[in-house]
């Protein structure tokens, strides 16, 4: 994944699933430490380039060979211990160029290729439990899906925040179909020029995902990182994301 993220005014850490199906659910990014600022605005955005490759039919009935190019603008007011946020996304689904590049990677480190060997290069694809429940075949564009957050800092770190996802994408794969709710809780400890910080919560998946059936209705996601503070402006951040499964396995399917 390449990031490349323009900042004014707040730092930020934004890095989040950005894979075909978890970013079509509402997961809550880690937000960043702004507890002891009283009032400010932010405009921020950022640009990521991903490439996925799944190959799991098998086992959990997905498949996805895509490259992603994601362009997110963020909007943030703080007002006191009240935060609101507006995130929108404009999204661009392709065969890409980076699958060469990969490959040669993992080779050059003896690391696995996950499957990429056995199919053609730069391809595009997205298929849900094989082509009986949903494929996507052609490159496209446009806009993703609609994020509203409020936070409220009742310490300066500690917050709880809320989300609600809307779908508002111009075309089908850029989303979930789905309004999605989401509630977590973020935690910030610094010490000198140092800060941990943990952000955990659930969320709940609406009824009109287009993963149908193969959908969790509830997932829980764990972030932590540790910022290094280099300058008053810079810093260095390492960051881990966890959640749990977000579409059901194919055993799982079968049962039903």
């Amino acid at each position: 994944m390449l990031l490349a993220t323009p900042e004014l005014a707040l730092a930020s850490l934004t890095v989040r699933n950005y894979s075909v199906i978890g970013q079509g659910i509402g997961m809550i990014g880690l937000q960043p430490d702004t507890g002891t600022i009283a009032a400010q605005q932010q405009l921020h955005f950022q640009q990521v380039i991903s490439n996925q490759f799944i190959l799991d039919a098998e086992n959990t009935g997905l498949s996805v060979d895509v490259e992603s190019y994601n362009t997110e603008v963020f909007y943030r007011l703080k007002r006191q211990q009240f935060e609101f946020a507006l995130q929108l996304n404009l999204l661009a689904y392709s065969r890409g160029f980076l699958d060469s590049s990969i490959e040669r990677f993992h080779d050059l480190f003896g690391m696995p290729n996950g499957g990429r060997e056995f199919v053609k290069q730069n391809q595009y694809s997205i298929a849900i439990d094989g082509d009986k429940n949903y494929l996507f075949d052609s490159p496209s564009s446009g806009l993703g899906d609609t994020r509203l957050l409020a936070r409220y800092h009742f310490h300066p770190q500690h917050s709880l925040i809320s989300q609600i996802k809307l779908p508002t994408e111009s075309e089908q794969e850029f989303g979930s179909g789905s309004t999605d709710l989401a509630i977590a809780l973020r935690h910030s400890w610094p010490v000198a020029n140092f800060a941990w910080h943990a952000q955990y919560g659930v969320v709940w998946v609406g009824e009109r995902s287009w993963l149908n059936d193969n959908k969790a209705d509830f997932v829980a996601q764990l972030s932590a990182a540790l910022e290094a503070k280099i300058t008053a402006r810079h810093s260095i951040n390492f960051q881990l994301d966890m959640h749990s499964r977000l579409y059901k396995s194919a055993s799982e399917l079968y049962e039903q």
